[in-house]
C-alpha cells in the first residue's frame, strides 16, 4: 500500500508542504511481498511522513511491526479501539437549526406533473434521519443550507433562480394548489418572497454550523478521544507545526 501510494500519487515536490499517508489497520504490518522497510524509506526519502494506527492493543500493533513503520519515516505510531464510536457532541445550536431545517422545507415550491412526489421524498428524508439520530438530522440540514443543495428539477424557487423555467410559461396544473389562481406578476412575487426567505434561513444555518463547528472542536479537545478522527487531526496538527503551518 505504501509503495502504490508512493508511485501512483501525485505528490508535491515542494520541501516545505505537509505530505503525510496514515494507514490502519488490524493485520501484521509485514504482509505482503513487498517489503515494508524499503517503501518506507523511499517514502521518507521524497519527504513523505508514514503515519501508522493499529486497530487494536498497542503492543500488539508494536510486535507486529505497526510501529517500526512509523517510526523509519519519521511518523507517528498510535492504537485505537477499533470498537469505540465517533464521539456526539450535542451542541446548543442543534435545536435550531433543526427548526430552521423545517422552516427552510416550507420555502419550497413543487411544480410540474412530479413535484409533489419529490417534495414528499425529502420530507421522507428528513423524518429518517431524525429517526436515525438527531445528530444526522442537523447534519442533513446544515447541508440543505449550503448551496451545493439544489433541486430545479422540481422546486420552482431553484429552477427560477437557475433559469430553468420561466414562471409566466407554466400551465395551472403545473402550479401547487396555492399558485393556480394567482395572476404572472403574483405568481413571481411569490417566487421572490419564497426566494428571500430561503436565503435568510440559509445564511442563519450557515452561522449557527460555523458556531457549532467550533463549540465541537473545543468540547472535544477538552476530552480524551481515542478515536481513528481523533487520532488523525491531533498527529496532522502536531506534524503541521513542524512544518511552520500555524493553527488560529
Amino acid at each position: 500500500v505504501v509503495a502504490e501510494a508512493v508511485k501512483d500519487l501525485k505528490w508535491t515536490k515542494d520541501s516545505d508542504e505537509l505530505k503525510i499517508i496514515f494507514i490502519a489497520g488490524n493485520e501484521p504490518f509485514d504482509q505482503g511481498n513487498i517489503d515494508y522497510r524499503n517503501s518506507c524509506k523511499d517514502a521518507i526519502s521524497q519527504g513523505i511522513i508514514i503515519n501508522t494506527i493499529f486497530c487494536g492493543d498497542y503492543d500488539e500493533g508494536v510486535q507486529t511491526f505497526w510501529k517500526n513503520g512509523a517510526d523509519i519515516s519519521d511518523g507517528k505510531y498510535m492504537n485505537i479501539d477499533q470498537n469505540q464510536e465517533i464521539v456526539h457532541v450535542d451542541a446548543p445550536q442543534d435545536e435550531e437549526l433543526i427548526e430552521l431545517g423545517n422552516k427552510l422545507n416550507k420555502t419550497y415550491i413543487a411544480f410540474g406533473y412530479y413535484g409533489d412526489d419529490y417534495k414528499k421524498r425529502q420530507e421522507e428524508q428528513d423524518v429518517n434521519a431524525g429517526n436515525q439520530a438527531p445528530e444526522v438530522l442537523v447534519e442533513r440540514t446544515v447541508t440543505k443550507g449550503s448551496g451545493q443543495y439544489k433541486n430545479e428539477s422540481w422546486d420552482l424557487v431553484d429552477a427560477d433562480k437557475e433559469g430553468t423555467v420561466n414562471v409566466e410559461d407554466l400551465e395551472e396544473e403545473q402550479l401547487p394548489e396555492e399558485m393556480k389562481n394567482m395572476t404572472v406578476e403574483e405568481r413571481k412575487a411569490y417566487v421572490e418572497e419564497k426566494a428571500k426567505e430561503r436565503g435568510n434561513i440559509q445564511k442563519r444555518i450557515n452561522e449557527l454550523s460555523e458556531e457549532r463547528r467550533k463549540y465541537i472542536a473545543d468540547k472535544l479537545a477538552d476530552g480524551e478521544d481515542h478515536t481513528l478522527d481523533a487520532a488523525m487531526l491531533k498527529v496532522i496538527r502536531e506534524q503541521a507545526v513542524d512544518k511552520n503551518y500555524s493553527f488560529e
